[in-house]
């Protein structure tokens, strides 16, 4: 029997060093030497619950709770219903159950667990710090994080007082606790603590344990929320290089890392190694954990938001309804994860140009955000400048500024000022300026965004080329032509660079180079760039998108100036037609209008430009302040037609109206 002892003892120690085969050998030599004697003992139900923990640890979760109900079942029969043995089987079996989703089984293990503890007060108490340490975890998970808070403290303090402040196990609730304090939003403390639980394991293990690879990771997690990229992908490379020489290349904490590591490649513009490495993941967590795990739906949700950004929408679609599903099956409709699968279809539904639908999902996410994090979190701010997008989109610009204000505050107290998604901020509500016609306020705001975007992620970055391009239309709006094209070009390369030449955003700058060159008169010139980024959005976007019907009116106006009314008047029509059909309003369908009813004018056809004049005017009305030069405009062109056609009391009378 001592043998038996001394194996147990050593597959234990073995497990600790994460030497998992050598555990599983040493383990399995006890079991069967202890289930052989003529007296089974206690060490029966250990061996088995050791082996529990250890098939978990190697990501084998069918296995493991094969020996964790063993050992359970073992340790009643042979030791009685509330010993010390069967708290550990219930904490290994919640553990187990957490991994596979089943979080109400997992629950019931953990509390029973508790119960149990509590009838050994006095004997194996330094153990049962796993189980409050565990079920903060599993709190943390379902969003109560005020009882996940008690739990993880009490852990903390169970452990430093029977085990010690310097123990590994110590260290392991240290870094549970940061987990929660990541999810509040209170990002210092949980760097401290990380650190302190890295501190720990170093001491014990060395630089090459799986706990390191757990906190190096945790820390690159953290600095890839806060923007400090350089740092996460120093931390999350030496973690994935942990855990694939640890755990394998196919353990399940290996794939999360490895979507961990996609985020950044996507932040970074780094979209065909960002893809490869989700792919990666989505395939080892399928394999592992199932088909219609929670971390099978994270993979799927963020391997939409890449396709999102790289224009593949209905491969994005089918990612991000997949991923609800599968969400809202484990967690309910009210949870964080939820709020974020939405997110990421309504921003899917808003390219597509449905921003009716688009602004319905993002509503419906902010209000589960709200619910599940409360009002001034960070994923509550995600929605509301996503929602002020759309809003802008549909003319609402008064509407879109609150949004964004209110989303800049949120991000600027947790993030600070110097964030990349506080860049993304500023350049939305720059963009309201400049809708409003203040151009001034909006290239300030413009530049500022520019600059922390070029600080933080670099002048390659896919997010820097919007703001080019934006802080170029202020330029060309005050006539800087020569800069508007130099700040054009620079966007023109850094999209090309990111996304390759068939992408809307490569569109985007083409017309915004056109029509700089149809403002200068050099008809011959722009006309090349306005076909190219309509073939590019007709192809990408579908010939009925609204973003297709700037390229129609560019054009038109391209056919205007060059004396061609037919093929005009052919481009304005489909524009307003696209608009029409996409429900959008705002200033692109006041413009176009604006500009098809000119056309008429100029050509004395005032029977059909009287509907479209009117209709641009009410529009102008309703979206826009009286002084935006667009609605001085509209009713400039529409006093001159009903001048023409001797409607003389209504111009006097718009005109006095003002």
């Amino acid at each position: 029997m001592t043998e038996c002892i001394n194996d147990y003892e050593s597959g234990c120690e073995a497990f600790v060093r994460a030497e998992y085969a050598e555990a599983v050998a040493l383990l399995n030599h006890a079991l069967e030497e202890a289930q052989a004697a003529a007296q089974p003992g206690p060490i029966i139900p250990r061996a088995l619950n050791k082996l529990a923990d250890v098939r978990e640890r190697m990501g084998n979760y069918a296995e493991a709770e094969d020996f964790a109900r063993r050992g359970l079942d073992a340790a009643k029969a042979l030791i009685g219903e509330n010993a010390p043995e069967v708290a550990e089987s219930l904490t290994i079996l919640g553990l187990v159950k957490s991994r596979l989703d089943d979080l109400d089984e997992a629950e019931s293990c953990y509390r029973s667990a508790l119960d149990c503890w509590a009838h050994n007060e006095g004997t194996g108490q330094e153990r049962c710090g796993r189980t409050f340490s565990l079920l903060g975890d599993l709190c943390t998970q379902r969003n109560r994080f005020d009882e996940a808070e008690a739990l993880h403290i009490r852990s903390i303090e169970v452990r430093k007082a029977t085990l010690g402040p310097g123990h590994h196990e110590t260290a392991d609730s240290l870094c549970n606790l940061g987990s929660l304090r990541y999810r509040q939003e209170r990002f210092g403390e949980a760097e401290s603590l990380y650190n302190q639980a890295l501190d720990i394991w170093r001491l014990r293990f060395g630089e090459k344990h799986p706990r390191i690879g757990l906190g190096l990771g945790s820390l690159g997690v953290l600095n890839l929320k806060l923007g400090r990229y350089a740092t996460a992908e120093e931390l999350l490379k030496s973690a994935l290089e942990i855990y694939e020489q640890r755990l394998g290349p196919r353990h399940p904490s290996t794939g999360l890392l490895l979507s961990n590591f996609a985020t950044l490649k996507k932040r970074l513009g780094r979209f065909t190694e960002a893809e490869s490495l989700y792919r990666r993941s989505l395939e080892i967590r399928e394999a592992s954990l199932g088909p219609s795990s929670a971390g099978v739906a994270t993979c799927l949700g963020n391997l939409a938001a890449l396709y999102m950004d790289l224009a593949r929408y209905r491969e994005g679609e089918t990612l991000a309804l997949r991923s609800i599903g599968i969400y809202e099956k484990i967690y309910g409709h009210n949870h964080i994860n939820v709020s974020i699968a939405i997110n990421n279809l309504a921003f899917l539904k808003s390219e597509e140009g449905a921003y009716e639908r688009a602004a319905e999902l993002y509503r419906q996410s902010i209000e589960i955000a709200e619910k599940s994090r409360g009002p001034d979190s960070l994923e509550v701010a995600r929605g509301l400048g996503n929602l002020a997008a759309v809003e802008s989109r549909l003319g609402h610009l008064r509407t879109a500024e609150k949004m964004n204000k209110r989303c800049l505050a949120i991000r600027q107290r947790v993030l600070g000022p110097a964030h990349p998604d506080v860049s993304e901020t500023l350049n939305n509500i720059a963009a309201c300026y400049y809708q409003d016609d203040r151009p001034e306020r909006a290239g300030r705001l413009f530049a500022k965004a520019l600059s922390i975007a070029e600080q933080a992620m670099g002048l390659d970055s896919p997010a820097v080329s919007p703001k080019l391009n934006n802080l170029g239309a202020v330029h060309e709006k005050v006539n800087n032509h020569a800069r508007a094209r130099e700040l054009y070009d620079q966007a023109l390369d850094a999209c090309r660079a990111s996304y390759g030449d068939l992408h809307p955003g490569v569109a985007t700058t083409l017309i915004n180079i056109g029509n700089l060159l149809l403002r200068q008169g050099r008809l011959a010139e722009a006309e090349p760039y306005l076909d190219q980024a309509l073939e590019i959005r007709e192809k990408v976007l579908g010939p009925n998108h609204p973003k297709v019907a700037s390229c129609h009116r560019a054009i038109a106006n391209l056919r205007k100036h060059s004396g061609d009314f037919s093929s005009a008047e052919h481009h304005f029509k489909r524009a307003v037609e696209t608009l029409d059909n996409a429900g959008r309003g705002g200033m692109s369908l006041v413009l176009t209008l604006n500009d098809l009813g000119v056309l008429y004018i100029n050509t004395h056809r005032y029977r059909e430009a009287r509907p479209v004049m009117e209709r641009a005017f009410s529009l102008a009305r309703h979206e826009m302040r009286r002084g935006h030069r667009t609605m001085r405009n509209v009713r400039r062109n529409y006093t001159v037609l009903l001048l023409r056609t001797g409607r003389y009391l209504k111009a006097l009378a718009i005109n006095l109206d003002f």
